[in-house]
């Protein structure tokens, strides 16, 4: 492909695009990703020891050569409005980028020396938190890329503006799904958000039609989303997955989802903390005073815990057997109807358990870090 003399049949476009959509840079090749990588980090040198950088998204396209040829939008004049005046054609194609990847996202995985195409399962950078309310704050400095928000659900997919709007629907849901995590009708498995730049103007019918949602720690309000709310899942095509949450009850998940908070942005109830806490310690089999200390929220069962671990000897390489049994009694005698339940049904032993009462009365509704 290298012999190629004629830039309009080289097969590689690549851009850069700011959060208003205006081309910055563009740049035909014939160099495939090899080239798109050269060209993101000539593009990130810039910032590289700056504290912010402007949002703006990267962006690859390739081409055969019956697609070059039906593309005389491909030769037009290289301006700030270049890829407004491509994307009909791009669309009448149905040319999608074959990779897309935002200025900061890039330089996040540069300075953790990781591979710029990892996916956000390989290599987490965004937080939750950077897409709720509280991001807003540099907006007018830094105002950011014209993209939606796609939260794929196992009902489709929702469609959350960039502004301070969209953004407090997306963490009412967010916060709804962190306080419905254990309720039996929790009915996701995962929870992947994506961020879809909003070039096609059809995708504002589907903008921000999820119900604002009030806090809830027990989760025992159902969250009714009308049909007309979800996009289809082809909308996903022209965006990046940035954020991956499995929804199996287990207290890693839960962790993944809440914690810590400043990178969430999410509150977590009493009990659904009260329950991770109980699961970790049914799986780990030990606890220790010293790591409940340390716990950012207040554990309703410390007590207990600590009592146990003065009663086993600390030589007996049997007492974490007791922790997980304790655990998984007050799981089953306190919380019996959670997903998924106790890991293992509690025995009866020849050993004192100390009483399971909570420390004190589940008062607050809502936790919040110390």
């Amino acid at each position: 492909m290298n012999d190629i003399t004629d830039k309009s049949r080289y097969p590689d476009l690549y851009l850069t695009l700011n959060p208003s959509h205006d081309t910055l840079h563009i740049k035909r090749s014939t160099e495939g990703m090899p080239g798109f990588r050269k060209f993101v980090l000539r593009n990130a040198e810039p910032y590289r020891d700056e504290p912010i950088a402007p949002d703006n998204w990267m962006f690859h396209y390739e081409f055969s050569d019956k697609q070059l040829a039906r593309l005389p939008e491909l030769s037009g004049l290289k301006s700030r409005d270049y890829f407004k005046t491509l994307y009909p054609a791009l669309r009448r194609e149905d040319i999608l980028p074959a990779t897309i990847l935002p200025l900061n996202r890039a330089l996040g995985l540069l300075n953790t020396d990781r591979s710029l195409f990892s996916t956000c399962r390989e290599a987490p950078v965004t937080r939750l938190s950077s897409l709720l309310p509280a991001s807003h704050a540099l907006d007018l400095a830094l105002p950011p890329f014209r993209a939606y928000n796609a939260v794929k659900t196992f009902q489709g997919v929702l469609l959350f503006t960039p502004t301070r709007e969209g953004s407090k629907r997306l963490e009412g849901f967010m916060q709804h799904l962190s306080d419905s995590f254990y309720e039996p009708q929790m009915p996701h498995g995962s929870i992947d958000i994506y961020q879809v730049p909003a070039f096609d103007a059809s995708l504002a019918q589907y903008a921000d039609l999820c119900p604002k949602v009030s806090g809830n720690p027990l989760g025992q309000n159902e969250l009714i989303i009308p049909p007309e709310a979800f996009a289809p899942e082809s909308v996903l095509r022209e965006g990046m997955e940035m954020l991956h949450y499995d929804m199996v009850p287990t207290w890693e998940n839960f962790n993944a989802l809440t914690m810590p908070p400043y990178h969430s942005g999410l509150h977590v109830s009493q009990r659904n903390y009260d329950i991770s806490c109980l699961q970790r310690y049914a799986d780990r089999g030990y606890t220790l005073p010293a790591q409940i200390e340390h716990d950012i929220y207040s554990f309703s069962y410390t007590k207990q815990f600590e009592e146990l671990y003065r009663l086993v000897p600390a030589q007996w390489p049997s007492h974490e057997n007791q922790v997980r049994l304790l655990a998984n009694r007050i799981l089953q005698r306190d919380f019996p109807d959670i997903r998924g339940g106790a890991l293992q049904k509690a025995e009866e032993i020849q050993l004192h358990i100390p009483d399971m009462t909570p420390d004190t009365p589940q008062k607050s509704r809502a936790l919040k870090p110390h």
